[in-house]
């Protein structure tokens, strides 16, 4: 079962991965908006490129995950709300592949948040925005009725969060060595 657990994951990331191309130039075109209002705004303000690059990412981060939450799935295809704790981990090998995708959703949201912000580069709070974040999409999955709303979908995203956010605080330390 974990084998096809692992070619479960591995199809539906391969699956996702064609709205990489629209996201990054999306976001791109986005970022470049962006850049320029502010530009206008205060020509003589400094580049600041790590923040500029930071950004650019969430935006590109944040289309994909609107693209894989929302827009990949009809209106109305999905509704009704889970309650009951680990219901989705089920039986089967793709129950499985959906839980531990899941979690790799936010994995990039636990790394993004500390380096755009100092207050969260602790855990508690990156992982509550995580949270939070993650209660947003079940809400609008819900009023959409392109998502089930469930508190599995929650929890794992922000197991996620914490992830991301480990591997943030391991690549942030190795760089301080």
């Amino acid at each position: 079962m974990i084998l096809t657990t692992i070619q479960n994951i591995i199809l539906d990331l391969w699956g996702v991965m064609r709205y990489i191309p629209f996201c990054a130039m999306a976001g791109t075109a986005i970022w470049l908006t962006i850049e320029w209002m502010e530009n206008k705004k205060n020509p003589q303000r400094d580049p600041e490129w790590k923040k500029k690059g930071i950004r650019l990412l969430w935006i590109i981060y944040l289309l994909q995950v609107a693209m894989i939450t929302f827009f990949s799935r009809e209106p109305g295809s999905r509704n009704g709300i889970d309650w009951h704790l680990f219901e989705t981990w089920g039986t089967s090998a793709k129950s499985h592949a959906f839980v531990i995708e899941n979690i790799l959703l936010f994995v990039p949201f636990g790394i993004l948040l500390p380096l755009t912000a100092k207050k969260f580069s602790k855990p508690l709070p990156c992982v509550k925005l995580g949270i939070a974040f993650s209660c947003g999409i079940e809400l609008m999955q819900l009023i959409t009725q392109r998502g089930y709303c469930q508190v599995d979908d929650v929890i794992m995203n922000g197991l996620g969060t914490w992830i991301g956010f480990l591997a943030f605080r391991a690549i942030d330390q190795k760089g301080k060595e």
